[in-house]
C-alpha cells in the first residue's frame, strides 16, 4: 500500500505528493516530516500535489494556518500547490487568498503542475 504523503528532494524544490487527505490534527506530523526535508536539504520551496478530492473547505482555512505555525511553516517557505481535481481546487481558492492576506505563508494553488513550477522557481535562489 503507497503512503499517503511522500515527500523528497528534488534538487530545487521539496516535492509533496499527497494521496490521502489533508490532515489538519495538529498531532499530525505531515508538516513537521515536511519541514524536516526542507531544513536537511537547505531548500525552502514547496511542490504540493493533491491527487484525491480533498475534504478540506475554505473555513478549515484558520486551522490549516495553525498546523503550518506548529510545524514552523513561515512566510519564508515558497509554497505551489496542485490539486488535480478542478471541483478541490475552485475550493480551496478562498483559503489561498486568507492565508496569503495574513501574511504568515507564501502560497499559491494551481492546476498544473508546470504552471506551479513555473512560480515556484521563478526569480529564486532558495
Amino acid at each position: 500500500m503507497q503512503d499517503p504523503l511522500v515527500v523528497t528532494y528534488k534538487y530545487n524544490y521539496v516535492h509533496v505528493q499527497n494521496f490521502g487527505q489533508m490532515n489538519l490534527d495538529p498531532s499530525s506530523n505531515r508538516w513537521h516530516d515536511i519541514k524536516d526535508e526542507c531544513d536537511k536539504n537547505n531548500c525552502y520551496k514547496i511542490l504540493g500535489e493533491t491527487f484525491g478530492t480533498d475534504k478540506l473547505k475554505p473555513a478549515d482555512s484558520y486551522q490549516l494556518m495553525e498546523v503550518l505555525r506548529g510545524a514552523g511553516i513561515t512566510a519564508d517557505f515558497k509554497i505551489a500547490w496542485v490539486f488535480h481535481f478542478v471541483e478541490s481546487y475552485d475550493k480551496m481558492l478562498p483559503a489561498q487568498e486568507f492565508l496569503n492576506q495574513s501574511g504568515q505563508v507564501n502560497a499559491r494553488l494551481f492546476k498544473t503542475v508546470e504552471e506551479a513550477l513555473e512560480w515556484l522557481l521563478k526569480d529564486s535562489d532558495k
